[in-house]
């Protein structure tokens, strides 16, 4: 009996809801009577719309929540002189001095009569496998360590590796010849300082990754394009002090990353090339940046794939950079397979008590390289976890919402100091000695740059009017729409229930 009286409540409150709703789908139903012909045309209309306003709906909803930001190209015309010019990293092919190692194995053996300086000369090629592990005899290796912690360290047991790398590594005194930022040359000691990286010493123009601080003072800007006014550099590619290379090549490899970013091209942030002896080298910079509105920051990361510089200070101070949460994922991998950290480590990465890997450390090394040469994409697919086996897994390091892109076209010729004195006669003026010289010009190539902007696909209003609009179209529904179905489905229907059950009372009196 129950059950009659909430049908009869339901059909009387639809057949009141057809004939007083604003959704003019269901409103049709009641002028068209008892037509079972109509109903049965326009009722199935009336279901797809339905549906697919529905689907449609929870379509558009569900990929707003996968991705709710969208990047667009926002201006063309962005000046230069307000975008960092990029750091630079000039580092010999050559990583060992072999008028440094020729005098460590001279002092080695004065101190020690019984030992011969050329025999010396022979093991210390050893130390080119802390730059690159593969290819050397591990057993020679370890015996070399043994003897450098008995003998030749200061602390019993204990020889440290990284001073002596810094002691053999080439000097940028001997490897620039001469510097110039902004057509005004400079004693090269003033734009250039020698920093560890996993390429060796190098010589780092525009480098400010201080620790966790960031200096904006020191980070510089360009306010003038071409090629004359930019960063010029005089380079020694003599190969007379050659000791050690793990390249086939000879010369430098220079490499461009953004200033405030730790250089390691395995992260993808940085690009690299090769200059040869005999070279002058053009790279005409071209610069792409992104800002992204902080209206992204309401959303988990997961779904906008990106972080700002802040959000992680814990970790990363106030300068979360991609390229560090990657270098320190590989590091905590190394650390945890062989005991010891690479001798390019940064030294605020370090959290004692740790070492660095020495000879004894080449058999660790070398067996777990092609690990830590390669990571694992974000977004795995079939393909690429059989290309990438072995690469390391570091989910966690996003890239910056706010991110700058260097890109350039090289454009390499021969060195001809006879022609080109002419060209740069207030650079070259004085240089009698160019051979075995090699030029490199970084510039701004025009005076703007592309700017592009990363924001939400909609906002609270926008996402509003989609729905509805997507609705309005299926069905007719409107904002009124839905506050009449919540009205007829609790008030109204509560109110025919409670007055069928008055007249059934009413009946049986």
């Amino acid at each position: 009996m129950k059950l009659n009286i909430w049908q009869k409540a339901l059909k009387l409150t639809a057949i009141d809801f057809f004939k007083n709703t604003s959704l003019t789908g269901f409103k049709l139903l009641s002028f068209l009577g008892h037509s079972k012909f109509l109903q049965s045309i326009w009722i199935p209309f009336l279901l797809t719309g339905v549906i697919a306003g529905t689907f449609i709906t929870g379509h558009c909803l569900y990929y707003f929540q996968l991705n709710p930001t969208v990047t667009y190209v926002n201006s063309f015309r962005h000046p230069v002189s307000e975008v960092p010019f990029p750091g630079v990293s000039i580092c010999s092919v050559n990583k060992i001095s072999k008028r440094a190692i020729l005098e460590y194995a001279r002092n080695i053996s004065e101190l020690h009569k019984d030992l011969d300086e050329n025999v010396l000369l022979e093991r210390f090629e050893l130390f080119g496998g802390l730059f690159d592990s593969s290819g050397f005899d591990i057993d020679n290796a370890y015996d070399l360590q043994v003897f450098l912690d008995t003998t030749l360290s200061i602390k019993p047991g204990f020889f440290d590796i990284y001073e002596l790398l810094i002691k053999l590594a080439p000097k940028c005194e001997e490897l620039l010849r001469k510097c110039s930022w902004a057509g005004k040359i400079y004693p090269c000691e003033e734009l250039f300082r020698r920093e560890v990286t996993p390429e060796g010493f190098c010589c780092l123009f525009n480098y400010n990754r201080l620790g966790r601080k960031i200096n904006e003072t020191f980070i510089k800007y360009l306010d003038v394009f071409g090629k004359d006014m930019g960063l010029k550099v005089l380079l020694n590619t003599s190969l007379d002090d050659n000791f050690y290379s793990q390249r086939s090549t000879t010369g430098f490899i220079v490499q461009i990353f953004n200033s405030i970013f730790y250089p390691d091209i395995l992260t993808g942030e940085m690009s690299e090339f090769p200059v040869s002896p005999n070279t002058d080298v053009l790279l005409p910079l071209q610069i792409n940046f992104q800002i992204t509105d902080d209206e992204v920051r309401n959303y988990k990361v997961g779904q906008r794939r990106c972080y700002f510089a802040d959000e992680l200070p814990k970790e990363y101070g106030m300068q979360y950079s991609q390229p560090e949460c990657l270098l320190k994922c590989k590091l905590q991998n190394i650390q945890s397979l062989c005991n010891c950290i690479p001798f390019y480590t940064p030294r605020d990465f370090i959290e004692p008590p740790v070492s660095y890997c020495n000879l004894a450390n080449l058999e660790c090394l070398s067996r777990y390289k092609v690990t830590w040469t390669s990571y694992r994409p974000m977004e795995d697919s079939v393909e690429s976890q059989q290309e990438m086996e072995y690469a390391l897994t570091c989910g966690s390091c996003q890239p910056l919402c706010n991110m700058l892109e260097y890109e350039y076209q090289l454009d390499k010729s021969d060195f001809d100091p006879e022609n080109i004195i002419f060209e740069l006669d207030d650079f070259l003026h004085n240089e009698t000695q160019l051979e075995d010289t090699s030029l490199l010009r970084i510039f701004h190539a025009t005076p703007y740059c592309a700017q592009y902007k990363k924001q939400l696909i909609y906002s609270n209003n926008g996402l509003l009017a989609n729905v509805g609009g997507i609705l309005g179209i299926s069905i007719g529904c409107s904002l009124m729409s839905l506050i009449e179905i919540a009205y007829y489905t609790t008030i109204k229907s509560f109110k025919y229930l409670k007055r069928l059950r008055e007249t059934r009372a009413i009946g049986k009196n």
